[in-house]
C-alpha cells in the first residue's frame, strides 16, 4: 500500500460529522426494543433494503467488509496495540475467508471496506482496501476457533465504535450467576441486517470448561411488534452478519456472532474464547493486542494508523 492522498474516484463517505454521531453522554441502546428480523425480509425478491454497501471513513464495527470475491461479512470490533493505540487491527469470523483450516490464503490478503476490490485510481490511492489479513483459523466443533485478524493499512481511519450502537466501553465476560434470570439482553449490527436485539438462552448457552464464564452463547431475537401473521421465523442474523460484535446493554463487547441455527436463534462465541484465540494468533507474531474500547464518559477519537503501524514477516 502507498501512503499518497486518496483520489477523487476514492472519496468515501465520512461518519464523523454526521448529525446523529453519538456523543459522549448518549446512553447505550436498549437491546430489549431491537427487535429481529423477518423472514419475509430475507426473501429473494424482497427489496434490498438491508444491505449496508456503503464505504465509510472512518471505519466502524459493524460495516461491511469483504475479501476478493468471496461472500461479504461484518467488521466485528477492533484491537488495538497495548503501547500504539492508532495501530489498530479488525477482529471478525473467519469464515468469511473459506473454511479450510489451515487457512489457504495468501500473506498479507487484502480486505476492504465495503469491497474486497481496489478502485481505479492509476495506482494513487488503494480504493476501498482497508486493512490485510495476518491470520486466523475456522474449526468450529473443535477448539470454537472462527476468528481471523486484519492489520489496518497505514492511513486508514477507524474508532472504537459500533455503527449504530456507539463507543465500545469495554469487554465483559458474562458469568453463570447475570445468566440466572434468564433475561440477559444484547445486540448485534450486522451489515445485512442492521441493529437487531434478542436474548441469551441460558438453558443453551454453553459454559466454559476451565472458567466461571461462558464459551458459547446461543442468542433467542426479539420478536417485532406488529409481526404479521405468516411472516416466519424472526432471526437474530442473516448470512453476512457474520463477524459481529455481540454487545451487552453497558456497550461491552461479550462475545462475536458467528452464525444461526435454521429457526433463527444467533450462535456466538464468547470474548474470553475470542481473546485467547486472539493470543494464539499473535503470540508468533509478537504482538501484543487488546479490545480498543471508549473510557466512559469520553467521547470517541478518530484513530488514524500511522506509517509504518509495525513491520511484519509474511504469514505462511
Amino acid at each position: 500500500m502507498t501512503n499518497q492522498p486518496p483520489c477523487l474516484p476514492c472519496v468515501a463517505r465520512t461518519d464523523a460529522a454526521r448529525a446523529d454521531a453519538p456523543r459522549a453522554d448518549t446512553p447505550c441502546p436498549d437491546p430489549g426494543k431491537q427487535p429481529g428480523v423477518l423472514q419475509s425480509d430475507v426473501d429473494p425478491h424482497a427489496r434490498p433494503v438491508l444491505t449496508d454497501a456503503v464505504a465509510h471513513r472512518p471505519i466502524l464495527g459493524g460495516h461491511r467488509i469483504q475479501y476478493h470475491t468471496f461472500d461479504p461479512g461484518t467488521l466485528g470490533f477492533f484491537l488495538w496495540e497495548r503501547d500504539n493505540h492508532d495501530a489498530g487491527y479488525i477482529a471478525t469470523a473467519q469464515h468469511l475467508f473459506g473454511q479450510a483450516n489451515p487457512p489457504g490464503l495468501p500473506a498479507l490478503a487484502a480486505v476492504g471496506q465495503p469491497s474486497g476490490k481496489g478502485t481505479t485510481c492509476a495506482g494513487t490511492c488503494s480504493g476501498d482496501i482497508v486493512g490485510q489479513w495476518i491470520g486466523g483459523r475456522y474449526d468450529p466443533k473443535g477448539s470454537l476457533f472462527d476468528l481471523a485478524l486484519i492489520r489496518l493499512t497505514p492511513g486508514t481511519t477507524w474508532k472504537a465504535e459500533i455503527a449504530g450502537i456507539g463507543p465500545v466501553r469495554g469487554p465483559h465476560d458474562v458469568t453463570q450467576a447475570e445468566m440466572t434470570s434468564g433475561t440477559y439482553g444484547v445486540m448485534k449490527r450486522g451489515h445485512l441486517s442492521g441493529l437487531t436485539g434478542g436474548i441469551i438462552d441460558k438453558d443453551h448457552s454453553i459454559m466454559s470448561k476451565t472458567t466461571p464464564q461462558y464459551a458459547t452463547f446461543r442468542i433467542i431475537p426479539n420478536q417485532p411488534r406488529n409481526r404479521p401473521a405468516g411472516s416466519g421465523f424472526t432471526y437474530f442474523d442473516l448470512e453476512g452478519d457474520s463477524g459481529s460484535a455481540l454487545i451487552n446493554n453497558q456497550c461491552q463487547v461479550i462475545g462475536m456472532v458467528v452464525g444461526r441455527d435454521p429457526n433463527g436463534v444467533g450462535v456466538a462465541y464468547s470474548i474470553g474464547v475470542v481473546m485467547k484465540h486472539v493470543a494464539d494468533i499473535t503470540g508468533p507474531l509478537k504482538l501484543n493486542l487488546e479490545l480498543a474500547f471508549v473510557a466512559a464518559g469520553q467521547d470517541s477519537p478518530v484513530h488514524t494508523v500511522p506509517t509504518p503501524a509495525k513491520v511484519l514477516e509474511p504469514v505462511s
